[in-house]
C-alpha cells in the first residue's frame, strides 16, 4: 500500500513525498530488492546520486541475478559522467540479451562514442520492443552521429512506417508510439509533422499526469 501511494506521488511530481513512502516500505521489508530499487531510482531523480548509488548497490546485493539493479546503477553513474564505473557495472550484469540490457549497453557505447559497437549490439535488439525505442529509431540516430545521412534517413523511414502501422493497430502505449514517431519524423526533416506527433504524445500522457515518463 505504501509503495502504491508513493508511485502515485512520484508520477504526479511529488518526489520528496514519494521518497518518504518508498523509504518506509524499504524499512518495513528490507530484504525486498524491488523496494531498494525504487528508492534508488527516486533518489537519482532527485539528483542525490551518492545515496542512489548506495541503495542500488544494496538492491544488487539482495538480487544479484536480476539485471535491473545493475542497469539502474549504471544509469546513476552515467548521470554523473562516470563512464568507467558505468561500464564496469554493465559488465557485471548477469544477462546482456534482453532489450533493456542491450539498450543500456548501446547508450554506454554512445556516451563513449563507440558508434560502430553500438550498431553491432543492435543486431540482437528486437525490432519493436514494447515501451522502448525501435531498432530502426536507434539506427537512425547512430547513423546521424556517424554523419551518414542517407542511411540515417533510410532507418528513420523504416521506423516511421513501423510506428504508423503500430498506431493503426492500437498500441498498448500510444503516447510512446507518438513520441517515437515524432523523433522519426524529425530525423526525416518533417518538422511540422514531428511537432504534431510530439504534441499528441503530450496530450495522451502529460508531465502533470506522469512526471518521470510524461511528454
Amino acid at each position: 500500500m505504501l509503495s502504491a501511494v508513493a508511485f502515485i506521488d512520484r508520477r504526479q511530481g511529488r518526489w520528496e513525498e514519494a521518497l518518504e513512502g518508498l523509504q518506509t516500505a524499504l524499512e518495513l521489508d528490507p530484504l525486498r530488492a524491488l523496494n531498494a530499487l525504487e528508492v534508488g531510482t527516486t533518489l537519482r531523480g532527485l539528483r542525490r546520486y551518492e545515496e542512489s548509488q548506495e541503495v542500488l548497490e544494496r538492491a544488487i546485493t539482495l538480487a544479484p541475478e536480476q539485471e535491473e539493479g545493475y542497469r539502474q546503477l549504471a544509469i546513476t553513474f552515467q548521470a554523473q559522467g562516470d563512464l568507467s564505473k558505468a561500464r564496469a557495472t554493465l559488465e557485471a550484469m548477469p544477462r546482456e540479451d534482453t532489450a533493456p540490457s542491450i539498450e543500456a549497453w548501446v547508450l554506454q557505447d554512445l556516451y563513449e562514442r563507440n558508434y560502430l559497437e553500438a550498431l553491432e549490439r543492435l543486431s540482437a535488439y528486437p525490432e519493436m520492443p514494447p515501451g522502448q525505442s525501435s531498432r530502426a529509431s536507434w539506427e537512425g540516430w547512430i547513423f546521424s552521429l556517424l554523419g551518414d545521412s542517407a542511411r540515417s534517413r533510410s532507418a528513420y523511414e523504416i521506423a516511421r512506417r513501423q510506428l504508423e502501422e503500430e498506431l493503426k493497430q492500437g498500441p498498448l502505449n500510444p503516447w510512446w508510439a507518438y513520441s517515437e514517431l515524432g523523433e522519426a519524423l524529425l530525423g526525416l526533416g518533417r518538422k511540422e509533422e514531428a511537432l504534431w506527433a510530439a504534441n499528441r504524445a503530450s496530450q495522451l500522457l502529460p508531465i502533470s499526469r506522469d512526471s518521470p515518463m510524461g511528454a
